[in-house]
């Protein structure tokens, strides 16, 4: 991105996004960002200075107020994400203020690369086609905008091949903690980390949660068909624990009455057989949780595994808390974690739960991934950001 001296950075975010909270503290608190080194603006609502959902110290620009700078009194801006919404908002901005798009940087997500990529496999360009998520916006603002702040493998390299030029890839991202508040997390991964890890240990017990989220039935369908042959066939010196999401949309009715049927007799054969040597097996169901429930759930497991795509808040929390990962061949989530970061992934080969109570996994050195995405963040947005000094 073109940067120019004594301006101000501009971070132009949508003010229902969930994700505020962790972007502006770890932008703050791992990646030692100035907060008076860039502002915020909502381009959804109206706001007002000091409003309550920004951490302390960071400033908020109406909209109103942004809308009415000059282009030069812009240094940069940057989106979380793109999507109809705030495409809509930046080409206003743009129009407004003389902005140039080479001012311009998104940090990028698997959701679109994967939307996009569709697209493009569907239509043979971005340009072609229009659909709800890819309108002529978006498709304005990817026309052009070249910085993107993603790892390199595997997102950069498919948005170069989908915009079909070079691009200015970070190859690294603001790897977000899932509490915000730095004392919060402090205690979770200190106090609370150690209590449950004593009481995983007395109880001889490995606790797998399956998928980060809830997701559809054919996307669990292997690890459900998987517990029902452990159960029946399985050994294990540990007792286990499955997490389950409870499903929030409609499944087709046979995914509900397999799914429903190898539930219930796991629950039912898992006490009877574990007297005859079968693993001792439990199965609990998850709902919709706070962040804090979330994470005393990631710190009792023992590994997560993954889906293909999205989830990688969950997985990089996991991972920096010593749990590892199940993970397909292939996929976004592999390809980030196994080719771009370079971190151990565990892959199923016969039955992930035989093989997770069997074996001793290596776990993940997130101090080095950290240190690593530290440095690349600092090398791409050099004099867009200032960083804190040291005391």
């Amino acid at each position: 991105m073109t940067v120019v001296e004594g301006m101000q950075t501009i971070l132009l975010l949508s003010r229902g996004n969930i994700h505020n909270p962790t972007l502006l503290s770890t932008l703050v608190n791992e990646y030692s960002v100035d907060r008076d080194s860039f502002v915020v603006v909502f381009f959804d609502a109206e706001t007002k200075s000091g409003n309550s959902e920004l951490p302390e110290g960071i400033i908020e620009m109406p909209w109103e107020d942004a809308v009415s700078l000059q282009g030069g009194a812009i240094k940069a801006v940057i989106l979380q994400s793109l999507y109809p919404a705030n495409a809509r908002a930046l080409r206003e901005l743009a129009s407004n203020t003389g902005l140039t798009y080479d001012k311009v940087g998104i940090i990028i997500t698997d959701n679109e690369v994967d939307l996009w990529k569709t697209h493009f496999d569907r239509f043979g360009s971005i340009e072609a086609g229009r659909t709800k998520t890819i309108t002529d916006d978006v498709k304005h603002a990817l026309q052009h905008i070249d910085s993107f702040c993603c790892a390199r493998v595997p997102f950069g390299e498919t948005l170069e091949l989908i915009l079909g030029r070079h691009l200015n890839i970070s190859d690294t991202f603001p790897i977000r903690k899932m509490l915000p508040e730095p004392t919060d997390y402090a205690v979770f991964t200190g106090r609370v980390k150690d209590d449950i890890d004593h009481l995983e240990r007395i109880a001889n017990r490995r606790t797998i949660m399956v998928l980060s989220k809830p997701l559809p039935y054919d996307r669990k369908r292997l690890y459900v068909r998987d517990l029902f042959r452990f159960c029946l066939f399985g050994r294990s010196r540990h007792a286990v624990t499955v997490l389950f999401w409870e499903r929030r949309k409609p499944w087709k009715m046979w995914d509900k009455i397999e799914y429903r049927f190898i539930m219930i007799l796991v629950s039912w054969l898992s006490p009877v057989l574990r007297r005859f040597g079968r693993p001792d097996i439990r199965i609990r169901f998850l709902a919709s949780l706070s962040r804090h429930e979330y994470m005393t759930n990631l710190l009792r497991c023992y590994a997560l595994v993954g889906q293909g795509r999205s989830g990688v808040g969950a997985m990089t929390e996991a991972a920096r808390n010593g749990r590892h990962l199940v993970l397909v061949r292939g996929t976004y989530n592999e390809r980030l974690f196994a080719d771009s970061w370079n971190a151990p992934v565990i892959y199923r080969r016969k039955n992930i739960f035989q093989e997770l109570v069997d074996e001793k996994h290596e776990a993940s050195d997130f101090e080095r991934i950290m240190a690593e995405s530290r440095d690349r963040f600092w090398i791409f947005y050099e004099g867009i950001f200032s960083k804190k000094s040291a005391g």
